[in-house]
């Protein structure tokens, strides 16, 4: 998978980042992590599935990876970023 992501006519942003809203069901922290290492994947994609996904697994490190990332502060509203806190305290003190 790593492999395949350097392949520049790869592009893990089509179908709304589905690769990163698969490899957070999937609970593939390390490929998350790759994914997010690409500019045009949008972890908000689909009104923020990839978080709601991560947050449904209960992982705490990649919704924090999802969570802190640039590109989620900001495209996420204010609302969704508080929403979003809270998950990540409930995961935190599981």
């Amino acid at each position: 998978m790593i492999e395949l992501l350097k392949d520049e006519r790869v592009d893990p942003s089509t179908f709304g980042s589905e690769a990163l809203i698969l490899a957070c069901c999937n609970n593939h922290e390390n490929v998350v992590k790759e994914l997010l290492k690409d500019r045009r994947v949008d972890p908000t994609a689909l009104n923020n599935e990839s978080l709601v996904s991560a947050y449904y697994i209960g992982n705490f490190e990649i919704l924090s990876e999802l969570f802190f990332d640039k590109r989620t502060q900001n495209n996420m509203s204010k609302k969704d970023k508080n929403m979003f806190q809270i998950y990540m305290d409930e995961l935190s003190n599981k």
